[in-house]
């Protein structure tokens, strides 16, 4: 038996999944920061912002794989760890903190006809040259990996390229693209981007990030950047002001409750 969720009753879920992986991270000692609308949530609504309906991580990459182990190890047994190699919908390197007794419907992620719970999104962070560097590598090398490791999990089998990209992986490894990521990404710099993000304007000074600053968010703390409005302004402009009305929604169409 399902159970329609309010967006309300779901900011509750993703909030508690949120804590969840706080706390994990916290015992390990395992810097990380709030990006994107949940900075930005934290900054102008002390929470979520209304409309959405996630939270959004970064995690440096040195830390990117020990925290996922740690995760699958440590969170409580409803609480699953969704990565690209499950098929269903997750992007490039992002990985899903996903809460198993719930189930959503996106406007735009294809599951491949599996359920999947209400989540949290987790980002690796690298370092970068500059930002035209950034830009380069953002635009041509890194997004070309992202592009050929789709071809092959969306099944794409009739251009020359799907062809191509499929004769690699068969020699590599299915998701040999994706991996190849982190032999690409800068190990210092003097710039942080997301290559899984928004693209080039989330490419800001290291110093924005600086020590991660603990910020409210309803009724918990969350870690974010120590200099969120430069961060905030080259993704969104003019952050301060809420957009039109027709502007405020969330990617889903359906979200319940089935256990």
């Amino acid at each position: 038996m399902k159970k329609e969720l309010s967006i309300e009753e779901l900011h509750q879920i993703v909030l508690n999944i949120g804590k969840e992986f706080h706390k994990i991270c916290i015992n390990n000692n395992i810097p990380y920061y709030i990006l994107a609308g949940t900075m930005l949530g934290a900054i102008r609504h002390k929470g979520f912002i209304p409309w959405d309906d996630d939270i959004d991580i970064g995690i440096p990459r040195q830390y990117f794989s020990e925290t996922i182990n740690l995760l699958r190890k440590e969170l409580p047994s409803k609480y699953s760890v969704t990565t690209i190699e499950d098929e269903i919908g997750v992007w490039g390197e992002i990985v899903k903190i996903e809460d198993t007794t719930t189930v959503i419907k996106e406007k735009d992620r294809d599951t491949h006809g599996k359920d999947v719970g209400a989540f949290i999104d987790l980002f690796p962070l690298d370092y970068t040259k500059n930002q035209n560097y950034a830009r380069f590598s953002h635009n041509m090398l890194i997004q070309r990996l992202l592009a050929a490791q789709q071809f092959i999990i969306g099944n794409e089998t009739s251009s020359f390229l799907a062809k191509i990209y499929k004769t690699i992986a068969q020699i590599f490894g299915r998701y040999c693209f994706v991996r190849a990521i982190k032999y690409v990404v800068k190990k210092k710099g003097r710039f942080i981007t997301t290559y899984c993000g928004f693209g080039a304007c989330e490419n800001v000074p290291a110093e924005i990030y600086g020590e991660p600053v603990l910020y409210k968010f309803e009724d918990s703390e969350f870690y974010g950047l120590a200099k969120p409005e430069y961060y905030l302004e080259s993704l969104y402009g003019n952050w301060r002001e809420l957009p039109k009305e027709e502007e405020r929604h969330t990617h889903l169409l359906e979200m319940y409750r089935i256990k």
